[in-house]
């Protein structure tokens, strides 16, 4: 049986400040901004007195003292006036009980002897204070310290009648104000669908998650949710948190990438730019533009509370602006052995890519943000031993330009891209293997200046001879399928000839007339239908704004500039094997009896020698076998031919 006992209680009289709850209310930013003026207003308004009195032993003593002589109740302040109420020698350093519990004080009005009440506090009283204890000041002794009132409080959505709501009847007890000047509100942690529950065992442990997947990946799965007033779901697999730790690992190559480049040539990156906008390329250009905008962007939206926005937009950048088509085009460029104009402004570009992308991550990647800052030399740059030391990036500070109609060309020039890497896997060419021809038809204007004006950067991209750009193909026809179900119940027996008489003509001619055994008949649209057609061998995908074409066909010359890149990218992979350093040069030797391989290899010996670093290359049939004088020996298949590769180290080193 439930058994009902009335017993006295101290309260909070709530009711009576209302008004100046409510007032305090308005002066606030809540995230989600709808939570501030709907559930927590209307939880302000509806909120009886409280309760701040519990009968348990653990918990802060209620600070009341009361008089069985007179009934006077006497409360005290703090540990300082009870000792001075009390005569004691020495400040209570332990308040709580039982020590609190021996200690009378003279009653001020009858002069008995007070104790001290039995109850505690609730404990939600601890926790409105919060704002003062973290400042280590006492609301009734200074109730607006300096740095008071908090900037920022955050919580789940069930404080609104908790933590939120006491920290604002003490503040305006107290102050008058509410003590948080921003509330960010979110949601529940939901497990497969469902509330986390200790009891039901229904939880994800994270030492286990971070055991798996790492610390940072788990820290940056969780803010990488909407966090304002929304659930964060995960499951059980963690997929979320694994595929955050593969995006981080692109972030790690590419650094790592830049940093080895870097080290070999003796060049410190430095998150400011030294070089001018003519030593720079396009792309340097674009992606230091792209910069500027991710940038804003996170920076909007830490001041939002939308951390969730800033993680999003700095990754997007990264894997897919930076990695995944900016440093395909600085491959070449880092790799030439001279320290050219062109390859130093690849490292400067680089450099403050990476320096300010590695502080713009690093509220919500600590440890990776760490490990690349120190990667990249970032100490001697900025002068702070951490990365948490250093400011927050300012787009202006570093000269970051705003380009918003060279962002929009190469936006552009890449769903053209994209198009042409569609074609070449529906043709089966490899993009290393070059195509004769790519057509842009499109009427977008945007799209059309796009790639006049980046043509030479889009036939480079798309590995084209040539690149052009038209309104309509000329090439392209709009054609006659007749439709047998529409022809058959008007020429009955005659239907199959009139369909292979009208089948592939031009639909400019409709109505055509055919004669069939002497008869005339005549078709008209009604009849057929139209389809769209290019040439043989011409491979046409459409993409938003426009449709590309690509030529197919493929030359002796074409085909051996492809079996070149091949036997070159094996070559490189053999490097790799070596684990050599970059400016470390190598023989090589290239065994086929293939004549279009040879010749390819021949024809292209001294893009072959750039590429791999090679002093000597030596081209011959499969008799020859020099397996013993080499280092490093692989067999591969290229376009079907065998091809033995043989590479040792060359005898010096470059001088």
């Amino acid at each position: 049986d439930v058994v009902f006992r009335a017993a006295e209680q101290w309260l909070v009289r709530v009711t009576d400040l209302k008004d100046d709850l409510l007032d305090a209310v308005g002066e606030t930013t809540w995230y989600p901004a709808e939570a501030r003026d709907g559930r927590f207003r209307n939880t302000v308004e509806s909120a009886p007195d409280w309760n701040v009195s519990r009968q348990r032993y653990w918990g802060s003593p209620l600070p009341v003292w009361h008089c069985e002589d007179c009934d006077r109740d006497v409360v005290v302040s703090s540990r300082a006036d009870l000792a001075e109420r009390a005569g004691l020698d020495e400040v209570p350093a332990d308040p709580h009980r039982p020590v609190v519990d021996e200690v009378t004080v003279p009653c001020p009005d009858c002069g008995g002897e007070a104790t001290r009440v039995d109850d505690v506090l609730d404990v939600w009283f601890d926790s409105a204070v919060a704002s003062w204890a973290s400042l280590r000041e006492r609301p009734s002794e200074n109730p607006r310290p300096d740095a008071w009132p908090a900037d920022l409080v955050v919580e789940g959505n069930d404080q609104t009648r908790g933590w939120f709501l006491m920290q604002l009847s003490l503040g305006v007890a107290f102050a008058d104000r509410a003590p948080y000047e921003e509330v960010l509100m979110h949601g529940w942690a939901l497990l497969d669908g469902e509330p986390m529950s200790k009891s039901r065992g229904h939880v994800l442990r994270p030492p286990e998650v971070a055991a798996a997947h790492g610390r940072d990946a788990l820290r940056a799965h969780l803010l990488g949710h909407e966090q304002q007033g929304q659930d964060v779901s995960m499951t059980s697999d963690m997929a979320g948190v694994e595929t955050t730790r593969e995006r981080f690992d692109v972030v790690w190559n590419v650094a790592r990438f830049a940093a080895i480049f870097m080290a070999e040539d003796e060049y410190t990156p430095l998150l400011a730019l030294t070089t001018g906008d003519d030593d720079r390329i396009v792309l340097d250009e674009w992606v230091l533009a792209r910069l500027r905008e991710v940038t804003e962007t996170a920076t909007d939206a830490v001041a939002e509370r939308e951390p969730n926005v800033a993680l999003d937009a700095v990754l997007e950048y990264l894997v897919e602006d930076v990695s995944r088509y900016y440093v395909q085009t600085v491959r070449d460029r880092v790799w030439a052995p001279d320290s050219s104009a062109d390859k130093l402004a690849a490292y400067d570009t680089l450099g403050t890519v990476l320096g300010v992308c590695v502080r713009l991550l690093a509220p919500f990647a600590p440890h990776l943000a760490e490990r690349l800052y120190r990667a990249l030399d970032g100490p001697a740059d900025a002068g702070e031993p951490t990365v948490h030391a250093t400011e927050w990036p300012d787009a202006d500070a570093l000269g970051l330009s705003t380009r918003p109609t060279l962002v929009s060309q190469v936006d552009a020039l890449r769903e053209v891209e994209g198009a042409v890497a569609t074609a070449r896997q529906e043709m089966g060419r490899k993009h290393r293997w070059p195509v004769v021809s790519v057509v842009v038809e499109t009427t977008d204007e945007p799209v059309g200046a796009a790639v006049e004006t980046h043509r030479d950067l889009l036939e480079a991209r798309c590995n084209a001879e040539s690149v052009e750009r038209t309104d309509r193909h000329p090439a392209r026809e709009r054609v006659v399928v007749p439709e047998m179900d529409a022809l058959g119940p008007v020429f009955r027996d005659d239907a199959a000839a009139v369909a292979d008489t009208v089948e592939g003509q031009p639909v400019e001619e409709l109505p055509v007339t055919v004669t069939v055994d002497g008869t005339e008949r005549e078709v008209s649209e009604a009849h057929v239908s139209v389809v769209e057609r290019v040439p043989e061998g011409v491979t046409r995908v459409p993409f938003d704004g426009g449709t590309v074409y690509v030529d197919a066909s493929l030359s002796e010359r074409l085909r051996r500039t492809g079996l070149a890149r091949d036997v070159t990218r094996r070559a490189q992979e053999m490097r790799a094997d070596l684990d050599l350093d970059m400016d470390r040069r190598v023989r090589l030797a290239v065994t086929t009896d293939d004549e279009s391989v040879a010749a390819a290899v021949s024809d292209h010996a001294e893009d072959l020698r750039a590429a791999v670093r090679v002093d000597e290359l030596l081209v011959q049939p499969n008799e020859t076998d020099l397996r013993d004088e080499y280092d490093h020996t692989r067999e591969w298949t290229v376009d079907g031919a065998r091809v033995r590769l043989d590479m040792e180290l060359a005898a010096v080193w470059p001088v």
